[in-house]
């Protein structure tokens, strides 16, 4: 059995912040697969910078002019062998499948719009309403949409990033209270996404965490409250 160390990190556009963290990632981890997001406005090739300061490893993006926060982007250790890459429009979703050996796995970074816990999985959709709710809802479904897509040829994959949605309400617990932040209670895209997949809830799994757990002890949340998940099939 290959063990392989999966991370994901929003960078909130200070990627040069995160290069000696990544460094000393691969160095430690022969397999390691790094979602990253949000890489500030990097251009069409994204960081070139960081590209160079991490190679001889591996860099992959996708990014879009109309929105420098709206990237995605995976980092891959030297030992992975790249087999083909695929870009979702929004630059929100990127998917690689990268080989190592006998083992191959299908990849994604994910970055799903923000305030989508407040908006929950609609129903139905209606294309003649326009709304900031309605725009974000619609590019979430695509963008899982052609994540289930993506897998369907794949034995193996996982799926990790900034999702912007809980599942649990303990999943936003304020830093400085024992009050919950808001947690929306209608119907997720996540475990709508979960469902369709077949996919499990990898961290959650191999990290239990509960209302009683204490924030500190919890490290898939990040200071602000994001949630980074991560599922796969193996």
């Amino acid at each position: 059995m290959m063990e392989i160390n999966v991370h994901s990190q929003n960078l909130r556009s200070k990627y040069k912040y995160f290069v000696h963290e990544f460094e000393s990632l691969l160095n430690q981890n022969e397999l390691a697969v790094i979602f990253i997001q949000d890489m500030g406005n990097v251009g069409p090739d994204g960081p070139n910078e960081l590209r160079q300061a991490l190679a001889p490893h591996k860099l992959i993006t996708n990014t879009i002019n109309t929105n420098k926060s709206r990237n995605t982007g995976i980092i891959l250790h030297k030992n992975w062998e790249i087999i083909n890459v695929r870009k979702h429009e929004s630059g929100g979703l990127l998917g690689a499948e990268i080989k190592n050996a006998n083992t191959k796995i299908f990849t994604m970074s994910a970055y799903l719009p923000t305030s989508l816990d407040a908006f929950g999985m609609p129903e139905s959709f209606d294309s003649t309403k326009e709304s900031d709710a309605i725009s974000k809802q619609e590019e979430a479904h695509s963008i899982y949409s052609t994540a289930v897509d993506w897998i369907r040829p794949h034995k193996n994959w996982i799926l990790g990033g900034d999702l912007n949605e809980t599942i649990e309400k303990w999943d936003r617990k304020k830093l400085s209270e024992k009050t919950y932040s808001y947690h929306g209670t209608g119907a997720k895209f996540i475990q709508n996404f979960l469902n369709e997949a077949r996919g499990i809830d990898l961290w959650r799994m191999l990290h239990p965490v509960d209302e009683k757990t204490p924030k500190s002890a919890t490290p898939v949340f990040t200071t602000k409250g994001d949630r980074a998940q991560g599922w796969t099939t193996f």
